[in-house]
Parts: C-alpha cells; sequence; structure tokens
C-alpha cells in the first residue's frame, strides 16, 4: 500500500492504518526520543504521546507529507515538551528541597517530604485563582514566562510577579503550618 494511501485510510479512521504506521515507526520514533531524553521510561511515554496525538489529529495529517517527518515533527516537540516540563519540575523540586533543608534538624525529623509535597500542593489550591493558574502553567505544564504570557494574553512581567507571589505565599504558608523558623526569602525559580 502507498504512504498517500495508507494516510489517506488513516484521516478517514482507519485502526488497520495506524497499525501499520505504528509497527512501521515505533523502533525508529524510540530512539529519536531517547536521544532527547535519556530515560526508557520517559520515552514510552513521550512515544505513547506521539502516537495518541497522530491518532487524535489525524484529520489533520497532510498527505502530501511523508508521515515519518510528521512523526519525527510530533516526536520532537513532545520531547522538548517533556524536557521542559522536567527542568521546571526539577526548580520546584528544588525549591522544596531549600525550604526542607532550611529547617534545623529536629523539625527535619517532624516532617517528610512526601508531607511537604502533599501541603504544598494544598497550599497551591489556596492561591488566588489566576495566580494558580499562572503557576500551574509553569508548575506542570512547563510553560516559560512568555508562553504562558502568549497562552494567557498578560505580559511576562506578570507572570513573573505572579509567580514570585505564589512562591512567596507557599513559603510563608510551609514556614507557618510547619513552625519552622522563617528563613530569608531567595527566590531563584525563573520558570524559564
Amino acid at each position: 500500500m502507498s504512504e498517500r494511501n495508507l494516510l489517506r485510510r488513516l484521516k478517514l479512521g482507519d485502526t488497520k492504518a495506524f497499525e501499520v504506521i505504528f509497527s512501521k515507526y515505533h523502533k525508529k520514533l524510540y530512539n529519536y526520543v531517547h536521544s532527547f531524553v535519556r530515560d526508557s521510561f520517559e520515552a514510552e511515554n513521550v512515544l505513547q504521546d506521539v502516537f495518541i496525538s497522530i491518532w487524535e489529529t489525524r484529520h489533520k495529517i497532510n498527505e502530501d507529507l511523508p508521515i515519518g517527518s510528521q512523526l519525527y515533527w510530533y516526536a520532537r516537540n513532545k520531547s522538548l515538551n517533556t524536557l521542559r516540563k522536567s527542568v521546571n519540575k526539577q526548580h520546584y523540586i528544588d525549591y522544596i528541597s531549600r525550604i526542607h533543608t532550611d529547617t534545623d534538624s529536629t523539625t527535619e525529623q517532624k516532617i517528610d517530604y512526601e508531607e511537604l509535597n502533599f501541603f504544598m500542593r494544598k497550599f497551591i489550591n489556596d492561591l488566588p485563582e489566576r495566580r494558580r493558574e499562572i503557576f500551574l502553567c509553569s508548575l506542570d505544564e512547563g510553560l516559560s514566562y512568555r508562553e504562558i504570557a502568549l497562552k494567557l494574553d498578560i505580559s511576562e512581567n506578570t507572570v513573573d510577579t505572579q509567580i514570585r507571589n505564589a512562591l512567596d505565599f507557599l513559603r510563608d504558608r510551609i514556614v507557618k503550618y510547619f513552625n519552622l523558623k522563617s528563613t530569608p526569602k531567595s527566590n531563584k525559580y525563573d520558570g524559564s
């Protein structure tokens, strides 16, 4: 079957065409994605997202372009988004760790990381709606300040201010909730 015919059948929702494409490209795409994310489990997750996206947006597939190049385009974008999220997640983990390590040793014994993370998420829900939306765009979606500004039609300065205010609020809530010594503010989280 020609590639154009395969793409045409895929666009019409033919699951057999999808299976042929999956079988033909899965291993190649896995290696490509793994070269970005450097983790087998994460590479499989990204690859799953790629094929789900292809299926869900099959009506938009360009029959004039090789399916391989379209798949590699999806794989590249999904891989880069995954990397960006992992960087922002690492900022968040570092921030939590900074709060945790700034406490005295007796307090450290009382608070474990999971509990702190649970309450951090709870406190995030207490943020004003717009501030929470902005903060979660950075934390959960891995968007840069610029991407958040474009997505929400606000200025990057507003994004920066809202995220800094969110971090101040979260630090204060954690300090009060766990009866910790107040630590100097050092917002190194830049979301980019």
